[in-house]
């Protein structure tokens, strides 16, 4: 499965296991006003239902730690490049400014980089983001886990 793919089907996965958590914690809130056979009936659909997911959500979780890695990677990537704009862009000032380079040839080479910064730039700022959503997911994950009793605190750190 391609990383998007995994993280998408990820991503749907803990949403709805997040929804019948929810349902399960509602339906226990409300234990006082119904009888403890119909809570209790609610409450062990919504958990067989939660489970089941689980069943597909525990091998997404390698998928989604290496789709972590790559974003990661991608990003560091990313961040290079601009680096490497910059330096050079640095470098073309410390040039005009021991003579070596006129404005006008400095200005020339400057265009040549300015569509491939800004190229650079959105890159890096679309896959930064990516990865935010992507850490908030874990986070979200981490946290259901770790309350469903399913992610031990050092599972939880590496995801």
């Amino acid at each position: 499965m391609q990383n998007q793919q995994v993280v998408s089907t990820f991503a749907h996965l803990v949403d709805e296991y997040e929804r019948f958590q929810g349902f399960i914690a509602k339906a226990e809130s409300m234990r006082e006003r119904y009888r403890n056979e119909v809570v209790e009936r609610v409450i062990a659909d919504h958990a067989s239902r939660a489970e089941a997911l689980l069943n597909e959500l525990v091998p997404l979780m390698v998928d989604v730690d290496i789709a972590a890695q790559h974003a990661q990677e991608q990003v560091t990537e990313a961040q290079g490049n601009l680096d490497t704009y910059h330096m050079r862009q640095e470098e073309r000032d410390l040039r005009v400014l021991i003579g070596e380079l006129d404005e006008e040839a400095a200005r020339a080479l400057a265009s040549d980089d300015a569509a491939a910064l800004e190229a650079a730039e959105q890159r890096a700022e679309a896959l930064g983001t990516q990865k935010d959503v992507l850490d908030a997911l874990l986070v979200r994950w981490d946290a259901l886990g770790r309350a469903a009793g399913i992610l031990a605190t050092s599972d939880a750190a590496d995801a």
